[in-house]
């Protein structure tokens, strides 16, 4: 009697798969844009961003029986997902080579081999991704937009696609301080000025101030500095503590709270960083500030389209990773295993985050 199998290389049970083990956790990713929003049919997403309001209920004599009031007014844009799609390619020379911390006398197969390296290359590649999207949220914390370069094989940008969640010519969430905290002259009354200005960006339009995101080299620039200190050493006057504690991630910690007038915030240490072309770089840059708070954005994933092994059509797919599977069987025999993604991180209202050059 014909039993019936189960491809494990087909796109649905792999996928099916990858969602029983979770993305890799990503501090800026999952406490400020929450994922909401899987696309089933098609890739371009339509955003749309709430302005600020701060209007009064007006009083109305009760023979009116109501005034009419404005609507809400909001900014919509349409945006193509950026596609990113690590691939790695599996030849019969790695099935040869012993494995990373594989003993030497073992008596795995070929067959057993293939298998591990598939589940660790896609642990890498969601790595991978999981940083690209770090580096996307990040971006749009600190410029209100992103920038995706779409690479050719030989590595070259072949397009640009420049995303801008506002309509004005510069960033409007972008706070010029003229005199640094570290400046003589600088008071610290001054200082405390500075955030609350921030602070009045964002409830101008109706978004929280809470976290105020500062990389190790800031914090320690906030610590060396005396006015600071004095600020938070006042014993009858709790204006504000350091007390570090860690986070849900290696490179974020809670470093401590600090009062304005009208402001209280956590001061969250974070130094996420990734390489890119060989350089190093940090989310947060030295003397940056960003002010805002958790699900202040949101990020939704496009739809997925790929060709499929088993008959050689086109299908689509809905999902945050969507792997591939390819074989062929000329050419050496190899096979390549593609984990696809369309991320579109995006805020909730205009300008969620206000960003500004402390030092």
């Amino acid at each position: 009697m014909p039993t019936n199998t189960v491809n494990i290389y087909e796109t649905a049970v792999l996928q099916a798969a990858i969602e029983t083990v979770g993305l890799k956790f990503s501090f800026l990713r999952d406490r400020y844009f929450p994922a909401r929003t899987l696309y089933a049919n098609h890739s371009k997403i339509l955003v749309d961003i709430k302005d600020g309001d701060s209007t009064l209920a007006p009083f109305v004599a009760p023979y009116v029986g109501g005034k009419v009031v404005n609507r809400h007014g909001y900014s919509t844009f349409e945006i193509d997902a950026p596609y990113i799609a690590p691939k790695r390619v599996l030849g019969i020379h790695d099935l040869q080579k012993r494995a990373f911390g594989e003993p030497l006398n073992t008596e795995r197969t070929p067959e057993q081999r293939a298998m591990d390296i598939m589940l660790d290359d896609y642990r890498e590649m969601d790595d991978m991704i999981a940083r690209r999207e770090e580096k996307m949220c990040a971006d749009v914390m600190n410029t209100n937009g992103f920038t995706a370069d779409y690479l050719a094989d030989d590595n070259t940008t072949v397009l640009t696609q420049n995303v801008k969640y506002y309509t004005e010519n510069a960033n409007p969430a972008e706070v010029t301080i003229a005199t640094k905290w570290n400046a003589n002259g600088k008071t610290v009354s001054d200082k405390l000025a500075d955030l609350v200005d921030m602070a009045a960006i964002l409830r101008k339009n109706g978004n929280a101030a809470v976290d105020l995101l500062v990389n190790s080299v800031t914090a320690a620039k906030l610590i060396e500095d005396e006015d600071f200190r004095a600020l938070l050493d006042n014993r009858r006057m709790e204006m504000g503590e350091i007390v570090p504690q860690n986070a849900d991630d290696n490179f974020a910690s809670a470093f401590g709270r600090i009062a304005a007038p009208g402001v209280l915030l956590n001061i969250i240490c974070y130094d996420g960083f990734a390489v890119e072309n060989g350089k190093e770089k940090k989310f947060i840059a030295d003397g940056r500030a960003i002010l805002g708070a958790p699900g202040a954005g949101h990020l939704d994933y496009g739809a997925v389209t790929q060709m499929e092994q088993s008959d050689l059509e086109w299908h689509t797919y809905s999902g945050a990773r969507v792997p591939q599977y390819l074989a062929n069987p000329y050419g050496g025999g190899g096979k390549s295993l593609t984990i696809t993604s369309r991320p579109l991180p995006q805020p909730n209202k205009k300008n969620p985050f206000v960003v500004a050059d402390l030092f």
